[in-house]
């Protein structure tokens, strides 16, 4: 049986803010999804490298999938990242599993403008971005036959 069959797949959109890159911040942007409740899938989050002398850090999350969660967002100063469709994946880890699904959607023609992909504890959970919905769409496909 094909590994892509036990995998699940979501679609959808990931949020994102700048957020000042000082002590607090990036868990005042969490705090009103964890006051509702709100799971989410993906929690990323980065600050410049010192030497450039920025200020601003950002921070990512997924999924946003009702109007409670798009209220969370928008209390957290996240904005939705329209022009990146995100495809989520989560399934059981094997070793490779993140390179043949890399090789996957690059043999189907499809750029990767995002990545992010763990595996813990004989579990995989990705997150892959990509320009179009129908980029997505393409992967989403050639990630099932994999």
């Amino acid at each position: 049986m094909p590994i892509g069959t036990s995998l699940k797949i979501t679609k959808g959109h990931m949020w994102r803010s700048a957020i000042a890159d000082k002590p607090g911040t990036f868990a005042a942007a969490l705090e009103p999804f964890a006051k509702a409740g709100h799971n989410l899938q993906v929690v990323a989050g980065w600050a410049p490298s010192p030497e450039s002398n920025k200020t601003t850090a950002a921070m990512e999350v997924f999924p946003i999938t009702d109007e409670k969660a798009k209220q969370c967002a928008k209390e957290a100063g996240l904005q939705e990242m329209k022009e990146l469709v995100c495809l989520i994946i989560e399934g059981p880890d094997s070793p490779g599993l993140a390179h043949k699904m890399a090789k996957a959607i690059a043999e189907a023609g499809v750029n990767t403008r995002y990545a992010l992909l763990q595996g813990v504890k004989g579990h995989f959970l990705g997150c892959f971005g990509f320009q179009s919905d129908a980029d997505a769409e393409k992967a989403k496909t050639a990630l099932g036959k994999i």
